[in-house]
C-alpha cells in the first residue's frame, strides 16, 4: 500500500513539471521597421505585424538616438505618419508591441528622413563640344544631387554627385537639346538604404535649364554664302551657316593675305580688281559666367569683281585683241567668245598673261562684219579647287 501511494505522488510531481501554470506571455520584438514615403515636412514608416490577441504598439521618435520620446501609444496600425517636420533632416524612431498586458522589447532604432527642398540658382559654368558643367547653391540637408534630363514626364539620371557642381558628359553639339535639365537633391541615411527626395510634377516646381539655354561648344559652321556683291558701293554681304548652341557668329575677311575686316556683322568693304576671302565661326556665350566658347573656323568663301578689260578688232578685223589689267591674287585668266550675248560661249584659252589675240571661234575663223561677245574671268587656285571672279563681258563689232 505504501508503494502504490509513492507511485501516485511521483506521477503527480512529473505532471506538475510538464504542464506549467498559465501566465501572460511577453510580446515579441517588433521587426521590419522601414521608411515608407516622405515629403519636405512629413514622413511615414511601417513595421511587420505582431500576431496575437489585442496587440497594440507604442512609437517613439526623436532628433537623435539618445533623445527618443513617445509620440504614440496603443495604436492598432502597423504604420505611422508624422508632419510639421523640418526639411532635409534625419529623425530616429523605434516601436514596441503590447500584448496580454505585457510589453515587448523595443525594435532596433531606424533613421528616417525628410526630403530636402528643390535646388535654387542653377546655372552653367563651362562646356565642351560633348559636356556641360553646372553649378548650384547648396540645399539644406542634401547629401546627394542627381542631374536629371526630363523628357516629357520621365526622368533620366545623367550624373550623381555629392558636391554642388557636376559635369554632364556624353552630350552632342550636332543636334539641339530637346528636353530640360534640372538637379534633384536627396538625403541618404547613414546605412545608405534609403534616399529621401521629392520628384517634382510640374516645371514651376523646380528650376531647370531648358533646351534653349544650355550651351555646348558649337560645331564648325559650313562655308558662308554671299547674298549680294554690290559693285556700285564696293560691299560684300553674306549670310552665316547656323549651328546648334550658338548665341552669336563672327567673321574675318582677307585680301592679299592681310586681314581687312572682322567682327560680328555680315558685310565688309571691297574694291574692284582683287580677290577677297572670308570665313566665319560660331560662338556660344554662357550667360552666368560670360564665358565664350568658339567653334572652329569655317572654310573660306572667295569673291572678286571689277576685272578691267577691253577688246577691239585688229588685223583688218580678222582678229580680236583682248587685254585687261592684272587682277590682284589671280592665278590665271580664262577668255570666252560667242556670237550671242545670252549664251553659247566657247572657251578660247586660259592664260597667265594680260593680253590675248583671238582669231577663231571654235574651228572657224572670225568674220569681219560679224559682232562677237567676249568674256574674261580671273581665277584663283586654292588647294585643289579653283575659284573665279565675276566676269567682264563686252561686245566687239
Amino acid at each position: 500500500m505504501k508503494r502504490l501511494f509513492s507511485a501516485i505522488i511521483s506521477i503527480a510531481i512529473l505532471i506538475s513539471i510538464a504542464v506549467p501554470v498559465t501566465a501572460n506571455a511577453a510580446a515579441p520584438k517588433v521587426e521590419g521597421l522601414k521608411q515608407a514615403e516622405t515629403d519636405y515636412t512629413q514622413l511615414n514608416f511601417t513595421w511587420d505585424k505582431v500576431f496575437g490577441e489585442n496587440v497594440t504598439y507604442d512609437v517613439q521618435m526623436g532628433t537623435s538616438e539618445s533623445s527618443l520620446s513617445t509620440v504614440k501609444t496603443d495604436t492598432d496600425y502597423t504604420d505611422y505618419g508624422v508632419g510639421d517636420l523640418q526639411d532635409g533632416r534625419s529623425y530616429y524612431v523605434r516601436v514596441r508591441a503590447h500584448m496580454n498586458g505585457e510589453y515587448g522589447e523595443w525594435s532596433d532604432v531606424l533613421e528616417v528622413l525628410t526630403a530636402p527642398k528643390q535646388v535654387e540658382n542653377l546655372f552653367q559654368t563651362d562646356c565642351t563640344a560633348s559636356s556641360a558643367t553646372l553649378a548650384w547653391d547648396a540645399v539644406n540637408g542634401a547629401t546627394t544631387y542627381s542631374v536629371i534630363e526630363r523628357i516629357n514626364d520621365s526622368d533620366k539620371v545623367l550624373a550623381t554627385t555629392t558636391s554642388t557642381s557636376c559635369t554632364i558628359k556624353g552630350l552632342n553639339n550636332k543636334t539641339a537639346l530637346k528636353s530640360n535639365i534640372y538637379v534633384r537633391p536627396s538625403r541618404e541615411n547613414a546605412a545608405k538604404s534609403y534616399s529621401a527626395f521629392v520628384k517634382p510634377e510640374y516645371s514651376w516646381d523646380y528650376q531647370y535649364l531648358d533646351s534653349g539655354s544650355l550651351r555646348l561648344t558649337p560645331k564648325t559652321p559650313a562655308i558662308p554664302k554671299i547674298t549680294a556683291l554690290y559693285t556700285g558701293i564696293n560691299c560684300c554681304d553674306f549670310s552665316y551657316s547656323t549651328v546648334p548652341y550658338a548665341t552669336d557668329y563672327e567673321f574675318e575677311a582677307y585680301a592679299a593675305g592681310k586681314k581687312i575686316a572682322s567682327g560680328s556683322g555680315n558685310s565688309f568693304g571691297t574694291s574692284p580688281g582683287k580677290f577677297y576671302s572670308f570665313r566665319t565661326r560660331a560662338i556660344a556665350k554662357i550667360s552666368a559666367t560670360d564665358k565664350a566658347k568658339y567653334s572652329g573656323w569655317s572654310g573660306y568663301k572667295y569673291c572678286g569683281y571689277g576685272l578691267n578689260a577691253s577688246a577691239k578688232k585688229v588685223n583688218k578685223k580678222k582678229a580680236i585683241q583682248v587685254q585687261w589689267k592684272k587682277f590682284k591674287g589671280a592665278s590665271d585668266y580664262v577668255v570666252y567668245i560667242s556670237k550671242n550675248s545670252k549664251g553659247g560661249f566657247k572657251k578660247v584659252t586660259s592664260t597667265k598673261k594680260t593680253v590675248l589675240k583671238i582669231k577663231k571661234i571654235g574651228k572657224k575663223k572670225l568674220q569681219k562684219k560679224k559682232a562677237y561677245y567676249v568674256k574674261v574671268t580671273a581665277r584663283k587656285k586654292v588647294g585643289k579647287k579653283v575659284v573665279a571672279s565675276t566676269t567682264a563681258q563686252f561686245k566687239v563689232k
